[in-house]
């Protein structure tokens, strides 16, 4: 649905540029497609590299203290850590593109499951560990405060 209103507002501001709406409304257009558009969370952003010992399970954990995303519901920021706890199989994930592809959340409305869950699949799809645990602790707001893990484990076919 989010992405929905975002292809339906993208038009709009086409449609206007088109009619000569004026030099303000194209710079608000260039930063909407680049902000909004452009940095949505892609996993094509994350980048591997060889796993460099592979006769060994070893634990890596990487902590990421400013993950932002926008509540869908309200368009409040919502703050979070998130740890991203696995074993590695053949690759490791480059800290780099795992940081970018954090901040591209931060104009996505996202509710904190389907961020942790989305997070989850992404890495997991991206580097076929031999685990993977997804640890979000959700800052409070209005009094609450959350804690969403995933497990990722390859997808296996359902039986009928």
């Amino acid at each position: 649905m989010g992405r929905l209103v975002l292809v339906l507002r993208l038009l709009c501001f086409f449609a206007a540029i088109m009619t000569g709406a004026g030099i303000v409304l194209r710079f608000y257009f260039v930063c909407f497609v680049y902000f909004v558009v452009l940095t949505m969370a892609d996993p094509k952003i994350l980048e591997t590299f060889p796993n460099p010992a592979l006769h060994r399970d070893f634990l890596i954990e990487h902590t990421h203290h400013e993950f932002t995303s926008l509540c869908p519901m309200t368009g409040h920021p919502d703050f979070a850590d998130i740890t991203v706890s696995y074993v590695a199989n053949k690759a490791c994930v480059e800290l780099k593109s795992l940081k970018l592809y954090f901040h591209a959340f931060r104009n996505e409305g996202i509710f904190f499951e389907a961020a942790t869950n989305k997070i989850c699949d992404d890495l997991g799809t991206a580097l076929k560990p031999r685990k993977l645990i997804i640890i979000a602790n959700w800052k409070a707001r209005g009094g609450f405060s959350s804690r969403i893990t995933a497990d990722w484990s390859p997808k296996k076919p359902r039986k009928k």
